[in-house]
């Protein structure tokens, strides 16, 4: 293990850049000689808690997302809005006996007479 504890010496000349003029000045310390582990742990958790709660909030988003476009697509009253307009189409052919195309339309006589009647009884 003591073999790994040095520098092996160099075996040709050192170019410039490794040789420093005394105008530079001191030589800097080693940069990040000792970590900090507890400071790396810290941002960890951090990033950990930070990831997990961007994940969480795209879920939820997406979630009501999809819940909305189902809802448009699927839980719409358009069936029952066809069925009101043929209705109220039905009921104004049977009030004026006409067709919207103007044309005449025969009810059968037991329909009319039942009209007549309900259309009587509700005067006063």
């Amino acid at each position: 293990m003591g073999h790994h504890a040095h520098t092996p010496a160099p075996h040709e000349h050192a170019d410039s850049w490794h040789h420093h003029a005394p105008e530079e000045g001191r030589p800097q310390h080693e940069h990040a000689a000792v970590v900090n582990t507890m400071s790396l742990t810290r941002w960890f958790v951090l990033l950990v808690i930070a990831l997990v709660t961007v994940i969480v909030v795209i879920s939820v988003y997406f979630t009501s997302a999809v819940t909305r476009m189902k809802a448009q697509r699927i839980e719409t009253n358009t069936l029952s809005a066809d069925v009101s307009r043929e209705k109220a189409r039905t009921a104004a052919i049977l009030a004026t006996g006409k067709d919207p195309s103007g044309a005449a339309v025969q009810l059968p006589i037991e329909q009319a007479m039942d009209q007549v009647v309900s259309k009587y009884q509700n005067r006063k």
